[in-house]
C-alpha cells in the first residue's frame, strides 16, 4: 500500500511542479520552484496537522505537540522549536494527544480522519474560485498548484500503511474492545 500512495503522491507532486513551471520558466529558476513546492507542502500539511489538532480539541482530547517538520510547537511549554524527529512513519507531522478512554476508538477515527478533511476542505476552497476566473498568473498557479496539493495529501493520507491516516482509522474500527492507549499520534 506504501507503494501505491508513494507514486499517488509522486503524481501529485508532478502536478504540483507544471501548475506552477509557467511561472518560473527557465533553468536558472528550478531553485525558485523547488522552493515554491517546498513552501506549499508546508502549508498543505500545517493545514492537515491542524485539522488533527482541532478534532482532538472538538473531541476534549488534550493536544501535547503539534509538529511540521522542521517544527514542533509543545502546547504545554508554548515554545517553538526545530525538529526532524518524526515517528511512526509519518512523513511530514504529527499531532501528538491524549484521550480519556469513553468512546476513544471513535475519537480516535475521528481524529484521523479529520487530517484528510482539512486538506479536501483546502482544496475545494481553492478550487470553487479557479474554476469561476478565467485569469492566469503566478498567483493563480500558485492557488492551483495548492489545491492539487491538498487533494493529492488527502487521497493518499486515506490509504491504509503505516503511519497513514488511513491506517489509524482502520487500526481504530479494528479495535473491538474499545479500549485504546490514552497515548496517540496522528
Amino acid at each position: 500500500m506504501k507503494l501505491i500512495a508513494g507514486a499517488l503522491f509522486l503524481i501529485a507532486m508532478f502536478a504540483v511542479y507544471d501548475a506552477i513551471g509557467s511561472s518560473y520558466l527557465g533553468a536558472g529558476n528550478i531553485l525558485t520552484r523547488y522552493a515554491v513546492v517546498l513552501g506549499l507542502s508546508f502549508v498543505a500539511i500545517l493545514v492537515h496537522e491542524l485539522g488533527h489538532a482541532a478534532a482532538v480539541v472538538a473531541v476534549r482530547g488534550r493536544i501535547r505537540t503539534i509538529v511540521v517538520v522542521p517544527f514542533a510547537y509543545r502546547i504545554a511549554t508554548g515554545k517553538l522549536k526545530l525538529s526532524w524527529r518524526l515517528r511512526g512513519g509519518e512523513i511530514g507531522g504529527y499531532v501528538a494527544y491524549d484521550l480519556d478512554r469513553i468512546n476513544a476508538r471513535s475519537k480516535h477515527a475521528m481524529i484521523a480522519l479529520a487530517g484528510p478533511l482539512a486538506n479536501a476542505v483546502l482544496a475545494g476552497a481553492l478550487l470553487i474560485p479557479l474554476s469561476l476566473t478565467g485569469s492566469s498568473g503566478p498567483l493563480r498557479n500558485l492557488a492551483a498548484a495548492l489545491a492539487i496539493l491538498s487533494c493529492g495529501m488527502a487521497i493518499v493520507n486515506l490509504i491504509p500503511f503505516a503511519g497513514s491516516d488511513g491506517s489509524a482509522i482502520l487500526r481504530s474500527l479494528r479495535d473491538k474492545r474499545g479500549r485504546t492507549a490514552p497515548d496517540r499520534s496522528i
